[in-house]
């Protein structure tokens, strides 16, 4: 089996380390940042669903301001204190009336998906029906017409008033389900982050542990049979041990040099063994036959 270079096989693995961290911290930051728009989501729709409420609020505020304009002593109807009561009653409910409307222009700047938006037109829409109702009562009573205020109140007011109150009830249900929902994204996101930043950077330290070691192993591995082979000649005396193929690595390479010079002292060897040989047997022909 061919084996890249050791000095390869370390950039490879510093390679690995650096994707495997980038990857890392890119699936945090996109998890992250998913949270991050649902905080915002979570953040707007909650300031939605106070800003409601508050509308809610004044809009039953301005209902009894007008009941209790209503309520002033017909007897006493066209008396000074009278007059000033009702009219105090009357500029109350107005002024609820514009902090209505200011409120309603700031909440619609929130964002909502679009089955809420939909939903928070109608209620606005019924709420303008609410307004235009009480304007008129107060205009009434601000005239002193109270028989017109009470019919115009027990026909109309009551009744789109209450259908308001319905329809407003059916939007924070909506809107709570929707918070709910959030929050259980949110608590995902935040699960997710955890769940990568514990288990994420401990994969990557067992995974680069694990090909160091798998690196660093070749590596000795291959260092240990050089030795041993080294050993081996050292203590047998016999020079035709080879450390044999060890790959294409830097250890490699040494391995096959010095089996070369090992097969090249061989050689060398064996040429001087047989020089010898071949002077031994002329020696020997010289004794036995002199003459020659």
């Amino acid at each position: 089996m061919m084996k890249k270079s050791v000095g390869w096989r370390l950039a490879y693995l510093m390679i690995f380390m650096l994707l495997a961290s980038t990857t890392l911290v890119m699936a945090v930051h996109f998890v992250s940042k998913d949270a991050v728009k649902i905080v915002d989501r979570l953040r707007a729709t909650a300031e939605v669903t106070v800003g409601f409420e508050v509308i809610r609020r004044m809009v039953a505020e301005s209902e009894r301001e007008i009941l209790l304009a209503l309520q002033q002593d017909p007897a006493n109807r066209f008396s000074a204190f009278h007059t000033q009561r009702v009219s105090r009653r009357v500029a109350l409910a107005k002024a609820r009336i514009s902090d209505i409307d200011a409120q309603w222009d700031k909440i619609k700047m929130g964002s909502l998906p679009e089955p809420l938006s939909l939903e928070l037109n109608n209620v606005e829409e019924k709420y303008r029906e609410v307004r235009f109702v009480m304007l008129q009562s107060l205009d009434h009573l601000a005239l002193g017409n109270f028989e017109d205020a009470n019919l115009l109140i027990v026909k109309k007011m009551t009744a789109t008033l209450g259908e308001f109150m319905g329809l407003s009830d059916s939007f924070i249900i909506g809107m709570n389900q929707y918070l709910d929902n959030l929050n259980q994204e949110k608590e995902k996101n935040v699960s997710m982050i955890n769940f990568i930043s514990i288990l994420g950077p401990a994969l990557l330290l067992m995974t680069s542990t694990f090909f160091a070691w798998k690196t660093a192993s070749s590596i000795i591995g291959s260092l240990n049979k050089f030795r041993e082979v080294i050993t081996k000649i050292y203590e047998t005396r016999n020079p035709r041990i080879r450390i044999g193929d060890l790959g294409n690595d830097e250890i490699g390479i040494a391995a096959k040099a010095f089996d070369k010079l090992m097969d090249d002292l061989d050689a060398i060897v064996l040429q001087s063994n047989m020089r010898k040989a071949h002077s031994l047997i002329n020696v020997r022909q010289l004794e036995e036959n002199p003459a020659m």
